[in-house]
């Protein structure tokens, strides 16, 4: 679960810094203007905190099954050990999200990073006319309810996925995994017992 909270994070970071290249396109005023009025017609900078906090919380729980899970299985170690490990990992985990929280918190502006991104991007993929469309359907009552629910569906979407694809995605990735190890090991030990030619010398 941290290597997939890190491909979350990593993706995040390469879109801030590609945003930084692509703000550079020119927009004109009043596309930018259009552009800022969405952004804050749907709340976006803070719909991108709730959204951090979702992921957050969403693999922080991943991660506590996940490791309970391998710490269960484990037969090396005592009730006293394994209990010490869990909460010692979890520990782990909570330091990690508290100083990726401080670092997005203190280190990144989200407001400023957001409008680098958000410009180019939607006006590469909407027209004037569309962007005024859009300003109005988030106005209404209908939109308003969109952008306030985004998170808890985006948790659920998140949730459905790991209970109905992670565990045969899983089940796959390990029988693949187990396969080619097998596989490279059989290669290897043939080639190690299989003559070699005699040097010249």
């Amino acid at each position: 679960m941290k290597k997939l909270l890190l491909t979350f994070l990593s993706i995040g970071i390469i879109a801030l810094v590609g945003g930084q290249a692509i703000a550079q396109q020119k927009v004109s005023p009043e596309k930018e203007a259009l552009v800022k009025e969405l952004l804050e017609v749907t709340g976006s900078t803070k719909s991108v905190t709730d959204v951090m906090d979702v992921m957050m919380g969403f693999q922080k729980v991943e991660f506590e099954k996940s490791i309970s899970s391998m710490i269960a299985d484990d037969k090396t170690m005592s009730a006293e050990e394994k209990a010490a490990m869990k909460q010692s990992a979890l520990e782990s985990m909570d330091r990690v999200t508290k100083r990726t929280v401080d670092f997005f918190t203190k280190e990144i502006d989200l407001s400023k990073a957001l409008n680098e991104i958000a410009v180019p991007m939607y006006d590469r993929n909407f027209s004037e006319t569309e962007l005024r469309e859009l300003i109005a359907f988030y106005r209404s009552t209908t939109g308003q309810k969109t952008i306030s629910v985004m998170p808890k569906l985006m948790l659920e979407a998140m949730t459905g996925f790991s209970e109905k694809v992670l565990p045969k995605l899983q089940d796959f990735l390990k029988k693949t995994t187990d396969e080619e190890f097998a596989a490279i090991k059989q290669k290897v030990e043939q080639e190690m017992k299989a003559p070699r030619p005699k040097s010249k010398l």
